[in-house]
């Protein structure tokens, strides 16, 4: 999850519009909001690992809606050694997703969207920095069924895969290395009640023409009151709680 609010709902936006970030669960979701939205996120995590997000979000009249986004994960404090086992220092590696949302609505009720990423990884090897950079492309869409109901549909990494250029580093072996991202199929629905709204998504992991595996992601939202919401969910294997205040 790259929000407080994503963790505590297992992650399952699929269906929903996540303000600053919707583009990044589904493009097709910043066509139903009425604002501009932006969030910021820093997550501290175990093993010296951070996550960030920056987002930003708006309605583009008459019908259509942009969204652009940052996420950045990274590893501090790995310690380097030589072949030895010398300590020689430490290191840190990051990798970041630059994320270009665009959708249109479509009399209200349904909206397609397009997300173009840009995906860079640094991997610090040999006193070089090795870079890795992709392009990949996602596809999704909203129908609002009534005011009580939403389902959607995302296709993420669509033709998304690092290319690695190792010459700099291994002058004799060095070479071009393509490692593909695993296209992400998703579909969700989203339900709310007078006080509270309930979230699903089911979502398969592939290689191309293989399933490497599948999740089913769920959470609730309960409205406390006009300023406090209390929120739960399962999510890739893990569960959450969380809350949030205006």
């Amino acid at each position: 999850g790259t929000t407080a609010r994503a963790v505590s709902l297992g992650s399952a936006l699929t269906a929903d519009s996540h303000r600053g970030l919707t583009g990044v669960y589904n493009p097709a979701g910043t066509a139903f909001l009425e604002q501009r939205h932006s969030t910021a996120g820093h997550q501290i995590l175990s093993l010296d690992r951070q996550l960030s997000c920056v987002g930003f979000t708006m309605k583009l009249p008459p019908t259509a809606g942009i969204g652009i986004a940052w996420i950045h994960a990274g590893v501090n404090h790995i310690e380097e050694r030589n072949s030895l086992g010398e300590y020689s220092g430490r290191l840190s590696i990051g990798e970041n997703a630059f994320v270009m949302s665009f959708s249109q609505n479509i009399k209200g009720i349904f909206a397609f969207g397009l997300n173009v990423k840009i995906m860079t990884h640094a991997l610090p090897i040999y006193g070089e920095n090795l870079k890795g950079t992709a392009v990949g492309v996602d596809l999704g869409f909203v129908y609002k069924m009534n005011d009580f109901v939403k389902i959607g549909g995302v296709v993420q990494n669509l033709n998304a895969k690092y290319k690695w250029k190792t010459n700099s580093i291994f002058e004799e072996t060095g070479t071009i290395y393509y490692e593909d991202f695993p296209v992400i199929y998703k579909a969700g629905i989203k339900t709310r009640f007078e006080k509270f709204q309930i979230m699903c998504d089911a979502e398969f992991l592939t290689d191309n023409s293989f399933i490497l595996g599948k999740r089913l992601n769920g959470g609730i939202e309960y409205f406390l009151n006009e300023n406090v919401k209390l929120r739960s969910g399962f999510g890739e294997e893990r569960f959450g709680i969380g809350f949030g205040y205006n």
